[in-house]
């Protein structure tokens, strides 16, 4: 997955808040609400890599050799990722707005549609809820065949090495029923005290995790746990939709600086 996007930054108007996040009062500054996916959004269709919609809200960064598109679905938009699936290649969809946040609170409902005719446990949905580029980002997953959820990152600098690990895990979302529209809520932000991204991720009104990163970082020569100076500081965090050898719909998609 490659980034390549330079956008001017979001204007926001502040307004101060307290909030507690696992046990820790932080202050944050949260800015106007962005709406990336609404009943207003235009219809397009598109099988290219690097194709910005017409309004602006996102970059399709890879198609997988199959298309993205948003659709009218009722009074819905729908943004439908859709990679090959008919071969044995792992083609997968990237879809990047193009927001850039320090930290991001946002909401929207995800649905897997298909897999392939041999699919692994994680070929479905991949929301990645902070993405930075394609080594630094945190990504929300439910699995399929029993394989639970799970919270992820990367926050490293090697971009030939995967370096990919769960933050948080769970099974009480067993699995991805196809069909099923997910609701889903996050907040990513830098919790000031301990140095560390604060991550609280719900679906369908289950807390899946609220706690500081966890994970590790390994960038510059330099390895650590928790989150990376580059990724805690980071001002491009945006959403991003992936879809691993599958076909999804997502919808009614917002953030908020925070």
């Amino acid at each position: 997955m490659m980034k390549a996007k330079i956008f001017a930054p979001v204007f926001l108007i502040p307004l101060v808040v307290a909030t507690v996040t696992g046990g820790i009062q932080n202050v944050w500054a949260a800015g106007t609400t962005t709406v990336l996916l609404s009943p207003e959004s235009p219809t397009w269709h598109t099988t290219s890599s690097g194709y910005k919609s017409p309004d602006g809200k996102w970059i399709v960064v890879h198609p997988g050799y199959g298309s993205v598109q948003v659709v009218s679905d009722h009074s819905n938009k729908v943004l439908e990722l859709a990679p090959k699936l008919s071969d044995s290649s792992r083609h997968s969809a990237l879809v990047l707005s193009t927001v850039d946040m320090t930290g991001i609170h946002g909401k929207m409902q995800v649905r897997l549609d298909q897999q392939s005719s041999n699919p692994k446990s994680w070929d479905s949905f991949w929301a990645m809820l902070a993405y930075v580029d394609q080594t630094t980002h945190i990504s929300l997953l439910i699995k399929t065949n029993g394989g639970g959820w799970e919270i992820s990152k990367r926050d490293h600098d090697h971009a030939d090495q995967d370096l990919h690990e769960a933050i948080a895990t769970g099974h009480s979302i067993p699995s991805a029923v196809k069909g099923h529209w997910y609701n889903v809520e996050w907040w990513i932000a830098p919790n000031h005290d301990t140095h560390r991204l604060h991550i609280k991720v719900v679906v369908d009104g289950k807390v899946l995790a609220d706690k500081d990163d966890s994970g590790h970082y390994d960038r510059d020569g330099h390895k650590g746990s928790g989150t990376s100076s580059y990724f805690l500081n980071s001002s491009s965090k945006s959403f991003a939709a992936y879809s691993e050898k599958s076909h999804t719909s997502w919808k009614n998609i917002s953030v908020q600086s925070m």
